[in-house]
């Protein structure tokens, strides 16, 4: 006796992707403060890392660093936002080396710096 299969939904292979694709974006998720290389990210979403790279390039476009870092300069911008908290402060909160490597992503991302984002939004 066949048993028909109810879940024709999504392919079978989509299922594991979607369950690392979101292990991989929760870890990085928890993590943005600190050192994220791909090779624990793909551990951790329980794939190679060729694969991990694969997976967010077919899904977002980009590879998992580049995701990394607009993770971390969101969360820097909201914190620049909603908190007076020095910036140098908040570039070590958010992952970055230093303040200056938080100003190159803000600039290359959005195309201002900390100090005239918060003024924009504060002013």
């Amino acid at each position: 006796m066949l048993i028909a299969d109810t879940t024709f939904d999504a392919p079978v292979s989509a299922r594991p992707d979607t369950r690392a694709m979101s292990k991989a974006c929760g870890f990085i998720e928890a993590h943005l403060a600190e050192p994220v290389l791909v090779p624990e990210i793909a551990r951790q979403a329980g794939v190679s890392e060729r694969r991990l790279l694969s997976l967010f390039h077919a899904s977002r476009g980009i590879t998992p660093h580049a995701y990394l870092m607009e993770r971390r300069v969101k969360r820097a911008l909201a914190l620049l936002q909603d908190t007076d908290t020095p910036i140098s402060e908040i570039a070590l909160r958010t992952g970055f080396a230093d303040q200056s490597a938080m100003t190159r992503w803000i600039r290359r991302l959005h195309g201002t710096t900390p100090a005239r984002f918060r003024k924009a939004r504060m002013g």
